[in-house]
């Protein structure tokens, strides 16, 4: 079990931010949301996509 443990918390260590990066990312995120939305939702073509009617149906 130990070694099932270890092995996660090798693969989870670079995960981690610390304060600095975690207030780098917090400043950053809104300004991408902001960029990434400025011509309308970018997942729009899915997200509102209608089937067509069926002529005759």
């Amino acid at each position: 079990m130990e070694k099932v443990a270890a092995y996660g918390r090798r693969g989870d260590s670079g995960k981690v931010q610390g304060p600095v990066g975690a207030a780098i990312r917090d400043a950053v995120m809104p300004l991408m949301f902001r960029l990434l939305m400025r011509k309308g939702d970018p997942q729009a073509w899915i997200l509102n996509h209608r089937m067509p009617s069926i002529p005759g149906a």
